[in-house]
């Protein structure tokens, strides 16, 4: 099996040794681009997927602080169709953090009211 190795690397050597010198430049340079590129492409891909996951989270929380602050009326006068938001669904909020978030929950049935 050793031996087997030692043609091909003679083999692989005698490859080389055959092609000219500005052949052999071009293979390393674009050897190096092709490598950065890989690894830019893959560095950015990960940032990019960390900076979106962080932006929709803020989204979210800026979604939810907005949608809390048009309801705090609503809630306070228990306004059921103010709180109505199309169709049968309607706004609960969770007063108390679950597993350290607030909630929203948007459901179709109140419970308790017989709807």
């Amino acid at each position: 099996m050793r031996d087997g190795g030692r043609v091909s690397l003679g083999r692989f050597w005698r490859l080389i040794g055959s092609v000219s010198v500005g052949t052999k430049i071009m293979g390393i340079v674009l050897g190096l681009v092709l490598l950065l590129g890989v690894g830019v492409t893959v560095q950015v891909r990960a940032t990019m997927a960390q900076v979106l996951r962080r932006e929709m989270g803020e989204r979210g929380v800026s979604i939810a602080r907005d949608l809390a602050a048009r309801s705090t009326d609503l809630i306070l006068t228990n306004d059921l169709f103010g709180l109505q938001i199309g169709q049968g669904f309607y706004i609960i909020f969770g007063m108390q953090p679950l597993a350290g978030r607030h909630f929203i929950i948007v459901t179709h049935q109140l419970f308790g009211h017989g709807n």
